[in-house]
């Protein structure tokens, strides 16, 4: 079995959670970078608008294509 020192086995479990941290971080930038870069992107603020009827439709004719491309 191997031993090891405490102190050194803090150390890197320190230096770890750095890195977790420093690569959650860079994600949360990214995210607000393509955020800014979107201008059609909603905020929390505004109503969400979706055209739930016109998506079933396409995604029913979709369907139904796709069943007769297989034969089915």
């Amino acid at each position: 079995m191997l031993m090891a020192d405490p102190v050194e086995v803090e150390r890197l479990e320190i230096l770890v959670r750095r890195e977790m941290k420093q690569h959650h971080d860079e994600q949360h930038l990214g995210t607000r970078q393509l955020a800014r870069a979107l201008p059609c992107l909603l905020r929390r603020d505004q109503p969400v608008r979706f055209p739930v009827l016109e998506h079933l439709q396409k995604s029913s004719r979709q369907q139904s294509e796709s069943r007769d491309i297989g034969g089915h």
